[in-house]
């Protein structure tokens, strides 16, 4: 018997090994998969992990802006986080790609 489930367990793992690469990935980083948390974000009904991390992230980069290497620096206005949001929005939606 515990031939059969030794067997049964390995086909199980090898299953899922392949099974794994068949299923396309989904970039979890990309502006089109952000783009719909970001709205969540910005309309702040229905929160979710993914719109935190996109208000997270847009918060922190208008903090951090300023202090950034020479190259990425940039200076934004003061401004409140909810509008930094919006702005990254409509930047995702004008530039699809």
């Amino acid at each position: 018997m515990s031939g059969i489930r030794l067997v049964r367990s390995l086909f199980a793992i090898l299953f899922c090994t392949f099974a794994k690469r068949s299923i396309a990935q989904v970039d979890s980083n990309s502006g089109n998969f952000m783009l719909p948390h970001c709205k969540v974000a910005i309309a702040s009904t229905g929160l979710t992990i993914f719109a935190g991390q996109c208000a997270g992230v847009i918060d922190a980069l208008i903090v951090i802006g300023a202090s950034i290497e020479a190259s990425g620096r940039f200076c934004p206005p003061p401004i409140p986080p909810v509008h930094g949001q919006r702005i990254v929005v409509r930047y995702l939606e004008r530039h699809p790609e």
